[in-house]
């Protein structure tokens, strides 16, 4: 799961240089999963309220960063 890729041992891992999919995908899992661990509550709190133009625009900027 992608989630896997995010998070390990409770700590999030480097995202920087990820591919722009890969990054919506994971921002759509935690946006749509509410009543997990502590981690995820905190990132759907962040991400929640994004749209699908929103959620593009961080990726691609996540993407860039190196």
């Amino acid at each position: 799961m992608l989630v896997a890729m995010w998070v390990t041992f409770g700590k999030s891992s480097k995202i920087a240089g990820w591919k722009t999919e890969q990054t919506i995908s994971v921002i759509n899992i935690f946006k749509n999963m509410s009543k997990y661990d502590k981690f995820a509550k905190v990132m759907n709190k962040q991400v929640s309220k994004l749209n699908d133009d929103e959620i593009r625009a961080v990726a691609e900027y996540i993407s860039r960063l190196r």
